[in-house]
C-alpha cells in the first residue's frame, strides 16, 4: 500500500515538473512580453504632462471604461449596433452605469412588476404586461435624465458661445 502512495507521490510530481517546465518554455516569455507592453501603453496614455494623483496612480488622457456586473454582456452588446447606441445613450444620460447594469435593472424590475401585475389582476395576462412595463423602466429613466441634460446643454451653449 506504501508503495503505491509513493509511485502516485511520484507521477504527480514529476507530472507538475514535466506541466511546470512546459509552461515556463512557452507561456512565460509571451506573459512577460505582454506584461512589458501594457506598461508601455500605460505610460503613452498618461502622456508627457499628467500629475500624480494621491494613491500613486496618474490620471490618464484616455478614457476607461467603466466595468459592469457582467463585463461579457457589456463587450457582447456593445459590439452591435444597437448596444453602442445604448452606450452613447447611457453617456449622454449622464447616469454612472453599464450596459449590463441597465439590462440586468430591467429584467429584475420586469419579474417583480411582472408578479405584482399578475396578483393585482389575477390573471396570466398580468405577469406579461407587468413584464413589459417594467422592462420599459429603466429605459424611460435614462431617457428622461438623457432628456434633461441634452435641454440643460442646449440652453447654456449659446451662452458658453458668447
Amino acid at each position: 500500500m506504501l508503495l503505491y502512495i509513493l509511485v502516485g507521490l511520484a507521477f504527480c510530481l514529476g507530472a507538475g515538473a514535466v506541466l511546470g517546465s512546459f509552461f515556463g518554455v512557452t507561456k512565460l516569455p509571451g506573459l512577460l512580453l505582454q506584461r512589458k507592453l501594457e506598461a508601455r501603453l500605460e505610460e503613452v496614455a498618461m502622456g508627457p504632462d499628467v500629475e500624480p494623483v494621491a494613491d500613486g496612480q496618474a490620471k490618464a488622457l484616455l478614457k476607461v471604461a467603466q466595468g459592469g456586473p457582467m463585463p461579457a454582456i457589456d463587450r457582447f452588446v456593445g459590439g452591435t449596433t444597437r448596444g453602442s447606441a445604448l452606450g452613447r445613450w447611457i453617456e449622454q444620460s449622464g447616469v454612472k452605469t453599464t450596459i449590463s447594469a441597465v439590462l440586468l435593472a430591467g429584467i429584475g424590475v420586469a419579474v417583480a412588476l411582472g408578479f405584482v401585475v399578475m396578483l393585482l389582476v389575477k390573471a396570466q395576462w398580468g405577469f406579461l404586461l407587468g413584464a413589459i412595463i417594467g422592462f420599459a423602466l429603466p429605459f424611460m429613466f435614462l431617457n428622461m435624465k438623457r432628456g434633461k441634460r441634452v435641454h440643460a446643454f442646449e440652453e447654456g451653449f449659446p451662452e458658453a458661445l458668447d
